[in-house]
Parts: C-alpha cells; structure tokens; sequence
C-alpha cells in the first residue's frame, strides 16, 4: 500500500519532500565531485608525462 506506513505529514518514498530533497543534494554534490575528479585525472596525467619525459633524458 502506497505511503501506509508512515504519517502522510513525512510523504512517501515515491511523491515526498524527502524525495526532492535526495534530488536536489544529488545534483548539487555531484558538480564539485565531477570537478575535482577531472582536476585530479589532469594532474595525474601531467605528472606521469613528467616523469616520461624525465626518463627519456
């Protein structure tokens, strides 16, 4: 049964404000997350070009 367990006050799993809530904390963590694996995946990228190049030498 749709929302039978809980107080209609909490909403349900399916239509509730903790629903959205989830949503908008999904979305706005996952930005920065996104960036600072990029940046990290960058740097990991110059450095083993550094030491590639310092290799060679």
């Amino acid at each position: 049964m749709h929302g039978a367990f809980r107080p209609r006050a909490y909403g349900c799993s399916r239509c509730g404000p903790g629903r959205r809530r989830g949503l908008a904390a999904t979305s706005v963590g996952l930005h920065p997350t996104t960036v600072v694996y990029a940046l990290v995946v960058v740097v990991l990228g110059i450095v083993a070009l550094a030491a590639q190049r310092l290799r060679r030498a």
